[in-house]
């Protein structure tokens, strides 16, 4: 096999067979379990549930963050305390709006999961099913 920075896309049918080791009439029995050994199964990987607080606490691992962060705990420090408010108001809006947006793109992400069929036709031997 080869590797996926080669663009199939842009490869006729019968090139793309070739470089993928196969042929129109698909591969046999034999050379269908080797790879099965090689590669595994074909399946998209499943990532367990993320906590709405894990997502929310997640959205404070960036430097930048961290920067406002100090920031807000100086402003505190020198007596700044509106400053420090609007800053640590500024990273907790941050925070929930990231976070249902990282909610949302999980549910969606999760329900194209469960479009996807999970039984492909193949061809073995010249043979379809």
């Amino acid at each position: 096999m080869t590797s996926d920075s080669r663009a199939w896309h842009t490869l006729s049918a019968s090139e793309a067979l070739s470089l993928a080791g196969s042929s129109q009439s698909g591969l046999d029995e034999t050379e269908a379990g080797a790879r099965l050994a090689i590669y595994g199964h074909n399946r998209l990987l499943e990532t367990g549930r993320s906590s709405p607080l894990g997502i929310f606490l997640r959205q404070f691992t960036n430097p930048l963050i961290y920067l406002l962060m100090v920031a807000g705990i100086l402003s505190l420090a020198i007596g700044d305390r509106w400053d420090a408010m609007f800053i640590f108001g500024v990273l907790t809006t941050n925070a929930l709006i990231s976070s249902y947006q990282e909610h949302k793109a999980d549910e969606s992400a999760r329900a194209l999961r469960e479009l996807v069929p999970q039984i492909a036709r193949v061809r073995r031997g010249g043979t379809a099913r």
